[in-house]
């Protein structure tokens, strides 16, 4: 009785699809003001990471006419790239990765299960890991670039918005493109927003990050 009714739900083996994708990625830029006891005159700086590809691995759980679940795993190496824009005007940048992970939620607002083409919204939420790799902490920290006094990675809760469209072409092969959006509170890799020690590192950057990304996948059908 309990497989009838997981069936009836769409939690069966026929709903799984395992997706693997490329995507592009584009962060939002931070603007800090570091100020007194850290400098007499205010500093003004950027925070910004660079556009990378990303790797992206996806399993679908649940699927129905109308809803289905997945969860999902990406991977991106890139810099993270501090500004100075007051005189005289410096940049520091730290190799990073940054990893991703949670639940979505799928909507198809048309078709059923069976059709060719599906266009779908999702809604998501999980976790992003933003991590210096061994190099980017030694640059980081090294007396000779960034002197920082310490840098680690931060993780931070996410939640996405997004469209999509799946394509299947046979019962077991298909493609799928999306596009979404996902925001994080902005990472300061362990470093304080202000410190009354004269000669301590500060980020002093608040708010949310937002990261736009496009991607593009093949799906394979496990169930069908």
């Amino acid at each position: 009785m309990y497989s009838e009714s997981a069936r009836a739900q769409g939690f069966s083996v026929k709903s799984l699809e395992l997706n693997v994708g490329l995507g592009e990625s584009r962060y939002s830029s931070k603007t800090f003001q570091i100020g007194s006891p850290q400098s007499s005159t205010p500093i003004n700086g950027e925070m910004t990471i660079s556009a990378r590809r990303r790797e992206i691995g996806r399993l679908n759980i649940l699927t129905t006419n109308r809803f289905g679940t997945e969860g999902f795993y990406s991977l991106e190496s890139t810099n993270v790239t501090f500004n100075r824009m007051t005189t005289p005007v410096t940049s520091l940048s730290i190799p990073i990765q940054i990893h991703a992970f949670g639940v979505n939620v799928l909507y198809y607002p048309i078709g059923k299960t069976e059709d060719a083409w599906r266009p779908f919204v999702s809604i998501g939420g999980g976790a992003m890991i933003y991590r210096p790799t061994g190099r980017g902490q030694s640059i980081a920290t090294s007396p000779l670039y960034g002197n920082l006094t310490s840098f680690f990675e931060s993780s931070r809760g996410s939640g996405s918005a997004g469209l999509g469209l799946k394509r299947s072409f046979s019962r077991s092969f298909g493609v799928r493109f999306d596009v979404e959006d996902t925001f994080t509170k902005a990472p300061n890799f362990g470093l304080p927003s202000t410190s009354t020690v004269p000669n301590a590192s500060v980020l002093p950057v608040h708010g949310l990050s937002s990261n736009l990304q496009a991607s593009a996948g093949i799906i394979v059908y496990l169930g069908r």
